[in-house]
């Protein structure tokens, strides 16, 4: 098979993790809600998360707050990503259920467009499945689900099948026009492909590739002015700034300048975070004139932020878990008050962000969620405590004595609900993460089917036997766009004290909150572009180290 569908919808990849670790029973059942829900859903309406989750689990939450608010038209793919990834954890027959399974290749013909294009659909709601086929795993769409997307998507449907490639006669024809509309009237690139495409009757997006196509590669291109940044040049420099490469080599790459770059790079990352889905509980705290002061100055929000440190080895966190169980509750408000306004405080200033936003803006909106990523992790180790004293009450035995595979799951499915769960914790309603995390996790237990071990031989595991991956990577949506992988940062002795410095107050690697560059410049006396550029210089060392392209000194 070839690489997975990723999720756009953070709350739906959470939800794959949680059906991940039950029964194949439970994952077959979750797979078919799945399906007979994107048959509900309208891609320009909005669906609460607690709503799809019913749907699909079966589990309806007992709070009475709004959850997440999911747009249909992404949720549509996301929830066929969803049955095509818990369709490859079963081992599904080809012919499941009675159905007459297609692949993509007799999809594709049915429906007079490329494998590409049906690729596509699977965005759209087009449910495939993992299916075992003539010996191998193949992708198939079911001929009911496909007749089902049919009758829903009948617009698109026919606009995509009666499209026709360009041939290279008719592109010949558009290149001599496009000449002679420059050599004639001296209209540019964009106005040329106007009355192109109106004469051949095709789009001008299309015509305009064409010609922008054309020039790229021709020694005597027909428009020699740059128009606007591409948005796949704006998604290249960005990338392109992200693994190290230089300005000025990056405008030299794109025929532009240093300026326009700068500008497309902040463009870049001024979308990145205006894509970000950032749902808060609005506290009454919010809008006193105070609000900053009372809400982010406790000791709780602004000290040991990284602490306790997590090993991989799972028996060790299953010991040091029961240190975190207890949470004084002036602790758990003074937390749940700082993450959610410093979503609220990001969510606000990406609502006034330019076009072109102002690097400050940005860094102060990455700042604020990267404190927030870490505030939360102490929540979600409290919550993950009370989850996994859950999970051993439901066992009738410490989890450390499980089956490995037990503790693995386990762990992963307590860091899951935890980390959702927290979210949705109200103090203004008396609300606390034990009661609210312990009820989930119950929940949970009981729809997965896990069972008492209390009659079987404890199982017994040396330390260091028991593995887990990243624990508690990644526990908000925005990290992975926002922060370097967690694995970069293990290199950090590596670089000279000064830029280790640096990095470590940018990104909260201190145990204090994450400072801006505007923060770091002052303290250190120089600029806030100094600083900017003095991280991204070591940020892309810590990339070199990590990938073993500096050698490591003894």
């Amino acid at each position: 098979m070839g690489r997975q569908a990723s999720f756009r919808i953070v709350e739906i990849a959470d939800l794959f993790r949680q059906l991940r670790v039950v029964s194949a029973i439970v994952r077959k059942r979750s797979m078919d809600a799945a399906e007979a829900l994107i048959a509900d859903i309208e891609p320009n309406r909005n669906y609460p998360l607690d709503f799809v989750v019913f749907r699909v689990t079966g589990y309806r939450s007992p709070h009475t707050e709004p959850s997440a608010t999911l747009v249909g038209d992404i949720l549509l793919g996301d929830l066929a990503t969803l049955v095509q990834r818990l369709s490859g954890s079963i081992e599904l027959a080809a012919n499941v259920d009675g159905r007459v399974p297609l692949v993509l290749d007799d999809v594709a013909r049915q429906l007079n467009v490329s494998v590409k294009t049906v690729q596509r659909y699977r965005r759209l709601g087009l449910v495939c499945h993992q299916v075992e086929l003539d010996g191998a795993t193949r992708m198939v769409c079911f001929a009911d689900a496909l007749q089902r997307f049919i009758e829903n998507r009948k617009a698109p449907l026919k606009s995509a099948s009666a499209y026709t490639r360009i041939s290279e006669d008719v592109r010949a024809m558009m290149i001599e026009k496009a000449k002679l509309l420059r050599d004639s009237e001296r209209l540019s690139l964009n106005e040329a492909a106007l009355r192109i495409a109106g004469e051949h009757g095709r789009a001008h997006e299309t015509v305009r590739g064409l010609l922008r196509r054309f020039d790229r590669r021709a020694d005597q291109p027909i428009f020699t002015e740059r128009g606007p940044l591409t948005r796949r040049e704006h998604r290249m420099i960005l990338r392109a700034h992200e693994r190290g490469v230089q300005t000025a080599e990056i405008a030299a790459r794109v025929g532009r300048s240093r300026k326009a770059v700068h500008r497309a790079i902040l463009r870049q990352r001024g979308q990145r975070v205006r894509e970000l889905s950032l749902t808060f509980l609005e506290l009454n705290t919010f809008h006193r004139d105070d609000a900053q002061e009372v809400l982010l100055s406790p000791a709780i929000v602004r000290s040991n932020l990284n602490q306790p440190e997590l090993s991989d080895d799972a028996l060790h966190l299953l010991a040091v878990s029961h240190d975190w169980l207890e949470m004084p509750e002036h602790n758990e408000h003074a937390l749940l008050g700082a993450y959610n306004f410093l979503k609220y405080r990001a969510a606000t200033t990406i609502a006034s962000l330019d076009t072109v936003p102002s690097a400050a803006a940005v860094d102060d909106i990455e700042t604020d969620l990267r404190w927030a990523a870490l505030v939360k992790r102490k929540l979600v180790l409290h919550g993950m405590a009370v989850a996994l004293q859950r999970v051993e009450q439901n066992l009738h035995r410490p989890l450390s004595q499980a089956p490995r595979d037990t503790i693995v799951s386990s762990i992963a499915l307590a860091w899951t609900v935890a980390a959702r769960t927290v979210d949705t914790v109200d103090p203004q309603k008396d609300q606390h993460i034990a009661r609210v995390c312990g009820y989930a996790m119950e929940r949970t237990l009981a729809a997965s089917g896990q069972r008492s071990i209390e009659s079987q031989a404890a199982a017994r595991h040396e330390p260091g036997t028991v593995l887990i991956e990243e624990p508690l990577q990644h526990i908000c949506a925005w990290q992975r766009a926002i922060d370097p992988p967690a694995r970069w940062f293990a290199h950090l002795h590596q670089l000279d004290s000064h830029a280790a410095e640096l990095v470590s107050q940018h990104f909260g690697l201190t145990g204090l909150p994450p400072l801006t560059c505007v923060a770091i410049a002052e303290a250190h006396k120089t600029t806030a572009s100094a600083v900017a550029r003095a991280i991204d210089s070591a940020v892309m060392e810590l990339r070199q180290y990590s990938s073993g392209a500096i050698e490591l000194a003894e």
